[in-house]
């Protein structure tokens, strides 16, 4: 059941079966050039009515401990809060070899989490994903 769970989640048949929900999806892969972890994140809304969504948080968990960043801007550029709108979504891409390469600490890290809230207080948590298991390439 719980395979079959992750299965359907990951191949994104559950966005089929339940149009009428927030689709948060994050897809770990690795550059080909330089080998950096990027977290590709995709935030559909499928629901009636417009959605506020604060900024994203990146979890590095190791074990019971963890270390939580809020993502202020990306690329530069400042999204969020960001409001989507009945059948309108955001794609953005992170690079999660910057958290790793300033601070020297977050190498024991080996499993991260994606969280995004809305202004009405609802969180949408991607699965916690080893970073030892990515092994798709862009």
């Amino acid at each position: 059941m719980i395979l079959g769970f992750f299965v359907a989640q990951r191949y994104g048949w559950l966005e089929k079966l339940f149009p009428k929900v927030v689709i948060f999806k994050v897809d770990y892969a690795k550059q080909k050039a330089t080998g950096h972890l990027v977290l590709k994140v995709l935030l559909i809304n499928r629901t009636r009515e417009s959605i506020s969504f604060n900024n994203p948080t990146l979890a590095f968990f190791n074990g019971n401990q963890k270390r939580e960043f809020i993502i202020k801007n990306i690329g530069g550029q400042n999204y969020f809060p960001i409001t989507l709108t009945p059948g309108t979504g955001h794609k953005f891409n992170i690079d999660a070899q910057k958290f790793y390469s300033s601070i020297a600490d977050l190498e024991k890290y080996k499993t991260i989490q994606m969280i995004i809230t809305s202004t009405t207080g609802r969180s949408y948590k991607s699965i916690k994903w080893p970073v030892w298991l990515t092994f798709r390439r862009i």
